[in-house]
C-alpha cells in the first residue's frame, strides 16, 4: 500500500479498487499501526453520534476486499493492519530513522531512493489527522538528507554526498545544514572555487530572503582551508551583497531616450492624423454644404484636436504621478534597509548560472 504521491493499494501487480472510507480507514490504520476501535470511529465519522459512527465502521470493514487473509484484523478492541501488507511509509520512515541513528549510508553503493523522491503523504487530503503527519515525515527526510550528505563525506564520497545534499537543498531553500553539507563535498573534492561560489551564495540568499547572517561555523568553513573573504557575500551578478544599488554596467540616463524612437513615434503620430483627416473628408464636405464657412471648419477641427490633446495629457499625467509615487515608495524602502520577503514566494536561486543580459 502506497501513501506517499498518492494512495494505492496492490495486490501482486494489480491495483485493487476501494471506496472513499475503505481509503480512508486503510490509512489511518496503516499510520498509527494499532488503534481502537472507538478512535477509528470518532476520527473518521465525527459529525454522527457514537452508534452510527460504529455502524459505519463496521460496514467499512465488511466492504473491504478479503483474500486469504483480511487487511485488517482485530485484536480485541482494536484494529491492526495484517502482516502481509506493506505499507511504504512505514519503509520510508526506517530506512530515515536508520540514517539519522547510523549516522552513515546503507552498505550499498546507492543511496536510498525512498529519500530521494520526496513524495508528500497523501496529497490532496484535508482531513485533520492527515496534515499533522506530512511535516514530521519531511522534518524527518531533511535530517536523513543532512546525516547521509556529511557521512558521505567522511567516507571519500562526495559525489554521492553532493546529490543528498543538493536534494535537501530543493526541499527547503533556507536551511543552513543541507547548504553546509554540500560545501563540505566541494572542499572534500578540492572543489575551493565551487565552495566558495556556493558559500558566497547562501549568504546573499539569506541577507536578500530574511535580512540575517549565517551562523560562525558556516561562516568559517573556507576559511578552514587557507581562504580569506575580500569582502562581503556577492549576489550571483558578482555585485556586493551590502551595496546592490551599484552596477558597473554605464546606463544611460532617463531623460535622453533613443532618437530612433523619437522618429519613429512622431511618424505615428502624422501618419494617424492624415488617415483620420482624409476619413473626415465627407463630413467636412458636408459642413461645407450647409454654408459652415472655411473659418469655421478650421474652428471646429482646431477644437476637436485641442480636446484630443488635453485628454491625452491628463491621462499621461496621472499615469505619470503614479510611477513617480511608485519610485519614491521603492527609494525610502531601499534607504531602510533590505525588505523582509515570504519564504513562500518563489525566486531564482542565487547559484544558479546567471544569464547574460545585453
Amino acid at each position: 500500500m502506497r501513501l506517499l504521491g498518492h494512495f494505492r493499494l496492490e495486490c501482486g501487480a494489480e491495483p485493487v479498487e476501494l471506496c472513499r472510507n475503505g481509503q480512508l480507514l486503510l490509512a489511518f490504520v496503516a499510520l498509527r499501526r494499532r488503534v481502537s476501535r472507538t478512535v477509528l470511529a470518532g476520527t473518521l465519522w465525527p459529525e454522527v453520534t457514537e452508534e452510527h459512527a460504529r455502524g459505519s465502521l463496521r460496514t467499512t470493514l465488511w466492504k473491504l476486499p478479503r483474500g486469504d487473509q483480511p487487511l485488517v484484523r482485530c485484536s480485541g478492541d482494536s484494529l491492526v493492519t495484517a502482516d502481509t501488507l506493506h505499507v511504504g511509509v512505514h519503509a520510508f520512515t526506517e530506512t530515515a530513522l536508520g540514517v539519522v541513528q547510523g549516522g552513515g549510508p546503507p552498505p550499498t553503493a546507492q543511496l536510498p531512493q525512498g529519500l530521494l523522491r520526496g513524495e508528500d503523504l497523501l496529497p490532496g487530503w484535508d482531513e485533520d489527522w492527515v496534515l499533522l503527519e506530512p511535516e514530521r515525515l519531511r522534518q524527518l527526510r531533511l535530517h536523513a538528507l543532512d546525516a547521509l550528505a556529511e557521512a558521505l563525506v567522511r567516507e571519500g564520497r562526495p559525489a554521492l554526498a553532493l546529490e543528498a545534499a543538493w536534494e535537501s537543498v530543493r526541499a527547503e531553500p533556507l536551511r543552513e545544514s543541507a547548504h553546509r553539507a554540500a560545501v563540505s563535498a566541494h572542499l572534500a573534492e578540492g572543489n575551493l572555487i565551487e565552495a566558495v561560489r556556493h558559500h558566497r551564495s547562501f549568504q546573499w540568499l539569506l541577507r536578500e530572503e530574511l535580512g540575517v547572517e549565517p551562523s560562525a561555523r558556516f561562516t568559517r568553513m573556507p576559511a578552514r582551508h587557507g581562504w580569506r573573504s575580500r569582502g562581503p557575500g556577492r549576489s550571483p551578478s558578482g555585485s556586493s551583497g551590502r551595496s546592490r544599488g551599484t552596477s558597473p554596467i554605464p546606463r544611460r540616463p532617463w531623460c535622453a531616450p533613443p532618437r530612433p524612437a523619437l522618429l519613429c513615434t512622431g511618424i505615428s503620430l502624422a501618419n494617424t492624423m492624415v488617415r483620420a483627416t482624409s476619413d473626415r473628408v465627407r463630413e467636412l464636405a458636408v459642413l461645407r454644404l450647409a454654408d459652415a464657412t472655411r473659418w469655421q471648419v478650421l474652428r471646429l477641427v482646431g477644437a476637436e484636436a485641442l480636446l484630443v490633446v488635453m485628454v491625452g495629457g491628463l491621462l499621461g499625467a496621472l499615469v505619470a504621478g503614479l510611477d513617480l509615487v511608485g519610485m519614491w515608495s521603492a527609494l525610502d524602502c531601499s534607504r531602510s534597509g533590505p525588505p523582509s520577503r515570504s519564504r513562500g514566494r518563489r525566486s531564482r536561486r542565487p547559484w544558479a548560472p546567471a544569464r547574460c543580459s545585453r
